[in-house]
């Protein structure tokens, strides 16, 4: 449980710091446009669907060399007889 409430923590907060850094972008970026709208930075919105894309691709990445690295030491996987099917023209030839 208390690692459940530290993601949402981290989740939240990370919510709070964009939405933040939209208000504080937001003033800025419309002085230079000539009407009020909204541009890049509602990037600062998004801020905890992008953060937990990248944290999700880094773990896949980690845990395809962890697992490349076992098969590496010799822990590759041996395919025996019972598992493999003979292919249509091969049952024909026999």
């Amino acid at each position: 449980m208390n690692k459940i409430l530290k993601v949402i923590i981290k989740y939240i907060s990370l919510a709070i710091v964009g939405a933040v850094l939209f208000a504080a972008a937001s003033p800025i970026a419309n002085a230079s446009r000539p009407a009020a709208s909204i541009g890049g930075e509602a990037f600062f919105l998004a801020l905890p669907l992008f953060w937990w894309l990248i944290d999700e691709t880094l773990k896949d990445f980690e845990r395809a060399a962890k697992s490349e690295q076992v098969n590496e030491q010799g822990g590759s996987e041996q395919v025996s007889k019972e598992n493999t099917r003979d292919s249509p023209v091969e049952t024909e030839q026999k």
